[in-house]
């Protein structure tokens, strides 16, 4: 039975309210001022890799055209909002 990444947080918040520190800033402390070179480079590590988005970039080439799914029905204008020019509707002849 393991731990889920809920209980890992709670945990984490009781431990960094009882220290005074989050676990952002202990492994921030041991980047800047760990003991070895080993061991800031291992913090600086963790930290890039779960900071930084990662870029995943494809090239893609497309070979052939696609028609939609799905169509949407055609749209008629609105008869109250047309307006007609000329015709039986149109100018007045005396």
């Amino acid at each position: 039975m393991g731990c889920t990444s809920q209980d890992m947080i709670k945990t984490a918040q009781v431990i960094a309210k009882n220290e005074g520190k989050t676990i952002d800033e202990v492994l921030l402390d041991i980047a800047y001022h760990g003991d070895t070179t080993q061991q800031q480079l291992a913090a600086i590590k963790i930290f890039k890799e779960y900071t930084i988005a990662k870029v995943s970039e494809k090239k893609i080439e497309v070979t052939e055209k696609q028609a939609p799914k799905i169509y949407l029905p055609v749209q008629k204008p609105d008869p109250a909002k047309v307006i007609q020019i000329g015709g039986k509707h149109g100018k007045k002849t005396t």
